[in-house]
């Protein structure tokens, strides 16, 4: 998560969070919001926005079972943040690998990099909104096991909705 996904309006009328990539999918902004809470009282001014989310996704991911990495910290925080800056820089989900790697390496990021970060979104959920295109009519877009498609497709509305409802939970 960006730390702009973290800031504060300016001015109701010209700001929304989350911008509509994360609009589903941006959650427990209160957990951080605590600890960022615990890290003023304690030391004001010293750790910023940016680094506390690193810190907590480090520590988000080694619980999930991701080996211990190191986080380096001294991140400074933007002053602004803008839903356009978001959706001019994050690929969207159904880029192809050439345009993907092209992306990456435009930012000085290799495959390894890639790989590391679009695997990090396969702890959670899927968004009909995201992909549910590929599976109905379109079978171009995607080359996986048609017996998963079959079932992906008996679970994802031909609608392509932003909600999808499983037996005993929602999932936004």
């Amino acid at each position: 998560m960006p730390p702009s996904s973290w800031m504060q309006p300016q001015a109701a009328s010209s700001w929304r969070k989350p911008p509509p990539p994360n609009s589903y999918s941006l959650h427990g902004l209160e957990v951080l919001n605590d600890a960022k809470a615990q890290l003023k009282a304690a030391c004001a001014g010293i750790v910023s926005c940016a680094d506390t989310i690193a810190l907590a996704a480090h520590d988000a991911s080694v619980l999930a079972g991701i080996p211990h990495y190191s986080v380096p910290c001294g991140s400074r925080d933007n002053r602004s943040s803008r839903a356009i800056d978001v959706l001019n820089n994050l690929p969207a989900p159904f880029y192809d690998l050439p345009t993907l790697t092209r992306i990456f390496e435009s930012r000085n990021l290799n495959i390894e990099d890639l790989v590391v970060l679009s695997g990090a979104h396969s702890i959670g959920n899927a968004h009909c909104s995201s992909f549910g295109y590929g599976l109905h009519g379109h079978s171009h877009a995607y080359s996986i096991d048609k017996n998963y498609v079959d079932e992906l497709k008996h679970i994802w509305p031909t609608d392509y909705s932003s909600r999808l409802y499983i037996p005993g939970r929602e999932i936004d």
